[in-house]
């Protein structure tokens, strides 16, 4: 028996009513920015579920005047439009009740305000949080902090081609994990220009793990005197403290308060931590990085130059440890990173720039010390160009020479989801009627 395309796509679409859970949906719109309004945005979010946008192709800044309680598991995808949520610097966009899971993507939020936590987000746990190429930019939070987002009571947080650029905050200006139970993973973020009073420019963190991959930390500031971490403070509050990951990360031109310690980075209480194939340039306090504590920090493939003070400190009995194959040169202490890691200027490029990826990164110039001069890299560089590209890898952050992983070009290529059991007949259905239409990334935009 023949089946017609119309019987065939009957077929799929039994077997997603079959297989789905139903769950309550809605549209933000009618095809026009006018159409995309608070009011359509509080409908659409009723009963939680997963909501889109029709907005047309003009971007769109929806102002809101009431902070978005989320009281059921709810995803807000904003793909296919260029989609601002603005708080107007009064109220914050969203707030998160415990047990509820929220997803966001592709969408913007901007001028949120709170004189408590969380301009932008709280998020009550225990509960889950992904956003995924969300921009949070210019928020603000008066309270304990977290300019933008602020986690307790069990987040698991993950965070995915995010930008958070000129947060506020007392603490933790783009991000404050508070209970000892969050935890925080950052891939591919980028953070810039974000300012706090009391430590913490971009990130504070006191949960029980801080994961932070291919990402850029620029130009962040823990403004007053004595304020730790110009870009990450974190001090884990769990019992022994838990351990901060660091890979393929840049670090630059970050500032602690008043020459307070951890320019770039201050870890207290936190045991078992790595810094791995990173670059730090030119950030600024007593120490760029520092541990304190029972913390214990080993870096491997890591470049630590030009510091305004020392490259590296360690405090109250912490330890820091060579693992091997790490850089520094400058600083106002010599040797500051241990007397057995080279002293060499690792001539980087003078600022971070878009050399592909998400994030952009500081590039080895011709004659670096660091190229070839790294041992055990992971598989591929902040970029996710592949490692090495010579008879070795590059310490720091940026294998020079190197392509895209798997071949080829410039940008970032998107993992296939696994197919469910309704996966395959939908997706005969989509080859079809439509073919298949190769996308392309453009990088920061979404």
């Amino acid at each position: 028996m023949l089946f017609s395309p119309l019987s065939r796509f009957g077929l799929a679409a039994l077997a997603l009513a079959c297989c789905v859970p139903a769950q309550a949906a809605g549209v933000v719109g009618t095809g026009t920015a006018v159409s995309c309004t608070e009011a359509a945005l509080d409908a659409a979010l009723a009963g939680g579920g997963t909501v889109t946008f029709n907005c047309g192709g003009a971007p769109v800044m929806l102002n809101l005047s009431t902070t978005k309680v989320l009281a059921a598991d709810t995803t807000i995808d904003g793909s296919g439009n260029d989609i601002w949520l603005n708080g107007a610097n009064t109220v914050r966009h969203f707030t998160m009740t415990a047990p509820v899971n929220f997803t966001l993507r592709q969408i913007g939020l901007t001028n949120g305000y709170t004189a408590n936590e969380g301009g932008a987000i709280y998020a009550m746990g225990p509960s889950t949080l992904a956003l995924t190429r969300v921009k949070l930019n210019s928020n603000r939070a008066d309270g304990l902090g977290g300019g933008a987002l602020f986690t307790t009571g069990g987040v698991t947080a993950t965070l995915t081609q995010v930008d958070m650029i000129q947060n506020r905050g007392t603490t933790g200006a783009a991000i404050y994990t508070y209970n000892v139970n969050d935890a925080l993973t950052l891939r591919e973020v980028y953070a810039g220009d974000n300012m706090a009073a009391n430590g913490g420019g971009a990130v504070r963190h006191r949960g029980r793990s801080l994961v932070i991959e291919a990402s850029l930390f620029e130009s962040n500031t823990a403004t007053t005197l004595g304020a730790t971490g110009g870009a990450v403070l974190a001090a884990p509050t769990a019992a022994g403290g838990s351990p901060v990951t660091i890979v393929n990360s840049t670090f630059v031109e970050n500032k602690a308060g008043g020459g307070a310690v951890g320019g770039a980075v201050s870890l207290d209480n936190a045991p078992g931590s790595t810094i791995t194939n990173s670059t730090f340039a030119r950030n600024e306090g007593d120490g760029a990085i520092v541990v304190s504590g029972v913390s214990t920090l080993a870096l491997k493939n890591t470049i630590v130059s030009a510091s305004v003070g020392p490259n590296c400190n360690a405090l109250g009995g912490a330890t820091l440890t060579d693992s091997g194959n790490n850089l520094q040169f400058g600083g106002d202490t010599p040797l500051s990173c241990g007397a057995a890691v080279p002293d060499a200027d690792p001539l980087l490029a003078a600022s971070a720039a878009n050399n592909g990826g998400y994030t952009r990164t500081m590039a080895l110039l011709a004659g670096s010390p660091a190229i070839d001069a790294g041992s055990a890299c992971p598989a591929t560089d902040q970029r996710g160009y592949g490692r090495p590209t010579g008879p070795a890898c590059d310490m720091g952050a940026f294998e020079a020479g190197a392509v895209l992983a798997g071949g080829g070009g410039g940008g970032s290529v998107a993992g296939v989801p696994a197919l469910g059991p309704w996966g395959l007949p939908l997706l005969a259905v989509l080859v079809g009627a439509l073919g298949l239409r190769q996308r392309r990334r453009v990088p920061g935009a979404y």
